[in-house]
């Protein structure tokens, strides 16, 4: 509010991150501030619409106590902040920080929260990858973020099939679907 005149045409930025993540119950943001909500307590093997495994936020750790802490807390938390400010940004985070290798199966729920956040009034995003060597899927999960934001609505499967196609070949590019489907299959829900 007190920069604004004297900068008319800065946007500033903050961050909903750990300890200042929930949104302000009181408060609208200026209409200069982009809030980036910064998603790194949410279940990344589900979408943000449906009960999710809540870890604790700020713990060293992160620990999951069980199907009583299931909650819609991330998805909530989002729906709070797009009320309270018109420029809500989203971080997401679409890799497993533990160990760029593993498998992490969360492609279908990385699509369907990109469709929840261009449905909540989220007008921008970002989705932090590895760009390691050997990251595990780093190509795939590029291609599959930009295309998903290009059309939120877009059936996410057809978009990993399209990409395993156009990168590996029609008949590896089927294999590789097989192994895209059996590990989002048999990852617990």
């Amino acid at each position: 509010r007190e920069l604004g005149p004297e900068f008319p045409n800065v946007q500033f930025e903050t961050f909903a991150y750990q300890t200042s993540e929930l949104a302000p119950t009181r408060t609208r943001t200026e209409s200069n501030v982009n809030v980036y909500v910064a998603l790194i307590n949410k279940d990344s093997g589900r979408s943000l619409d449906i009960p999710q495994v809540h870890y604790l936020s700020g713990t060293t750790k992160l620990t999951h106590f069980g199907p009583e802490h299931e909650t819609r807390f991330a998805y909530d938390n989002l729906r709070d902040w797009t009320r309270m400010s018109d420029h809500v940004y989203t971080w997401d985070y679409n890799v497993s920080f533990h160990d760029y290798l593993v498998p992490y199966p969360n492609l279908w729920s990385t699509g369907e929260n990109i469709r929840i956040f261009s449905e909540t009034g989220v007008i921008g995003y970002r989705g932090q990858n590895s760009r390691a060597e050997g990251g595990e899927m780093k190509d795939l999960r590029s291609y599959f973020v930009a295309r998903q934001l290009w059309r939120p609505q877009r059936d996410y499967r057809e978009t990993a099939e399209e990409f395993c196609r156009l990168y590996y070949g029609e008949k590896a590019g089927r294999h590789v679907m097989r192994y895209i489907d059996l590990i989002h299959d048999t990852w617990p829900k």
